[in-house]
């Protein structure tokens, strides 16, 4: 109950994961969806959360539906299982302000742990750099990138198929936020083909006496649910012969 009330009052980010019930027998659509809000409240019942949203959009989750809830406290990431309990409630943020959000079932139990659900492959095998160019999205549409938005260039430290860590060694470093969503764009080795990712700042932490900064992001659900298969897809080949080779070279 503290670590909730702690993340409640300061109405800390949750990201809400759940399976896609409606997926199709093609197997184009993810199975499993996301959503981010943020905590608002709770009591003994329940936990309050703002409206949810997915890339910019709102979501609809039905009344049981059973979720994955992680968020973040202090840098530890905690995590928890629940069922959607009330689609549309009023939460009162303070004496004058209230907002439309929804319920969450109060939680028997709240994990500490990693969220990573993907195993991550260091690039220092690499015969060279893996450039990263990021494109800040805009700020009343994620899906957009505009012209006059601010790029950065960077280097690849890791990957998965879920997302990657990404060094900045120049005073860009100071420009980028957590939170702030990017467009990753990077060619895998030995393809050559440019691919591009949607993807969420998690965090940031400096390294090389503080000259450079590691950057943590989160792939996010591309609106193109045919495209972002054919993307995990590459992906996931080039990262599994990643592993095997590092198994050889470690072998006995």
């Amino acid at each position: 109950m503290e670590i909730l009330r702690y993340a409640c009052d300061r109405n800390v980010p949750i990201e809400l994961h759940y399976v896609n019930a409606s997926v199709s027998s093609s197997r184009v659509e993810p199975d499993m969806l996301y959503a981010q809000t943020r905590m608002l409240g709770l009591d003994e019942q329940a936990i309050y959360l703002d409206s949810p949203q997915s890339i910019g959009k709102d979501v609809r989750l039905r009344v049981g539906r059973d979720v994955e809830a992680y968020f973040v406290v202090q840098n530890r990431i905690y995590t928890f299982r629940s069922q959607v309990t009330r689609l549309r409630c009023t939460v009162e943020l303070n004496s004058v302000m209230k907002v439309v959000g929804m319920c969450l079932a109060m939680p028997n139990l709240i994990r500490s742990g990693q969220r990573r659900e993907d195993h991550r492959i260091s690039l220092a095998s690499l015969p060279g750099p893996l450039t990263v160019d990021l494109h800040e999205t805009s700020a009343e549409d994620p899906n957009l990138c505009p012209v006059d938005v601010r790029r950065f260039v960077g280097q690849a430290a890791d990957l998965s198929r879920g997302g990657m860590a990404v060094i900045i060694a120049n005073e860009d470093r100071f420009l980028l936020r957590h939170g702030r969503k990017y467009f990753l764009s990077f060619a895998l080795p030995e393809d050559g083909r440019e691919m591009t990712f949607l993807a969420e700042l998690r965090h940031m932490r400096d390294i090389h006496k503080d000259s450079a900064k590691r950057l943590g992001f989160q792939f996010l659900r591309w609106p193109d649910v045919v495209q972002m298969r054919e993307k995990s897809s590459a992906l996931g080949k080039f990262l599994a012969r990643m592993e095997r080779e590092y198994l050889l070279r470690n072998k006995g």
